[in-house]
């Protein structure tokens, strides 16, 4: 099985990179310890994606910025020789702590990153706004790549409106798109592109233009309405609006099955304390352990969920709140 787990950003300026998609994104950053140089972009407390310093021999052959998608495999020599068999060019394989790679472009010219590991483990989160929503195949002809990616990785191309076909595994599990599209359309070279989820499109396409990057194209099919476009450094992004349906934020941490739920068993157990023993200073404490994680996560709950990066002055002045009234509390038994 085949899973699509990573994305990453190969650019020329970082700190550059890193302003741009902090702005479109509301990303935050934090550089690797191990003195790669390596930036994880976050949305709240999820990592999303890399953003590292184009390799010196990539810069020297003048390669431009690029976004790269990798998928998680089990035997990534095999992957490795059968994509040579089939036609593919490798141009990469590296070992490190993390795991293994190989970065391969198939027969059209696309790239995309093998990898075999545990490490990395962040899939796509479909339709959510500051988001990798995934990844579609931009392609001038399905018949160059289709039987490719069959043979290598079990994959077939269902048929949707207009010229996109949805990406399934050997057990039908959605894996990605495929985009057919003229090179007027699409640029002159076949691509895996990343889709990166915004909460308001318009907005974004000002942003690109403003901070010196190009809006190529604008489209619609029945996922919504998608730009195609080229950030300040020349890497290609496919820009979708976020499903308000399913662009909750994530509160916490990912849920792990089984997993104790100590926040919430406390909470209960010191609200009935505080009620058995009237402790009513105690409620003070009780507000201020409820504030401190949506602090850190950057997403509270009041009546429904509300995120920092999206509604920011709401978000404050639930927080605020909290803490006003924790402090009014503790002020008239203490103070």
């Amino acid at each position: 099985m085949v899973t699509c787990i990573w994305t990453d950003l190969s650019t020329f300026d970082v700190e550059q990179a890193r302003r741009f998609y902090g702005r479109l994104m509301h990303w935050s950053f934090h550089a690797m310890d191990d003195g790669s140089g390596y930036s994880i972009g976050s949305s709240g407390n999820r990592e999303v994606a890399g953003i590292y310093e184009m390799p010196a021999f990539f810069q020297k052959i003048r390669m431009p910025s690029f976004w790269m998608t990798y998928f998680k495999v089990e035997d990534i020599d095999r992957v490795v020789e059968k994509a040579r068999t089939l036609g593919a060019k490798v141009e990469l394989e590296e070992e490190s702590l993390s795991g293994r790679i190989a970065l391969i472009r198939d027969p059209a010219g696309a790239g995309f990153t093998c990898y075999e590991g545990e490490k990395l483990n962040s899939p796509p989160q479909i339709g959510m706004a500051g988001q990798w929503g995934g990844s579609e195949l931009f392609v001038s002809d399905l018949n160059r790549v289709s039987g490719f990616y069959a043979e290598l990785f079990g994959w077939s191309f269902k048929p949707e409106s207009g010229n996109r076909y949805a990406v399934e595994d050997e057990r039908g599990q959605h894996v990605a798109y495929l985009q057919v599209a003229p090179n007027s359309e699409k640029g002159e070279k076949e691509y895996w592109a990343v889709r990166l989820t915004v909460s308001d499109l318009s907005a974004a396409k000002r942003l690109i233009i403003a901070e010196g990057g190009k809006v190529l194209i604008t489209y619609e099919n029945e996922s919504g309405t998608h730009v195609v476009a080229e950030d300040p450094q020349g890497a290609g992004i496919l820009v979708s609006e976020a499903d308000t349906k399913r662009s909750g934020p994530e509160i916490y941490p990912p849920k792990l099955e089984g997993r104790i739920k100590w926040r919430a068993i406390t909470g209960l157990v010191m609200v009935y304390t505080i009620l058995a023993t009237k402790a009513e200073w105690a409620w003070g404490i009780f507000f201020l352990m409820w504030v401190l994680p949506d602090l850190k996560y950057g997403t509270t709950h009041f009546m429904e969920p509300i995120s920092k990066q999206e509604h920011p002055i709401l978000y404050w002045a639930v927080m605020v709140t909290w803490i006003l009234l924790s402090v009014a509390i503790l002020s008239m038994v203490f103070i």
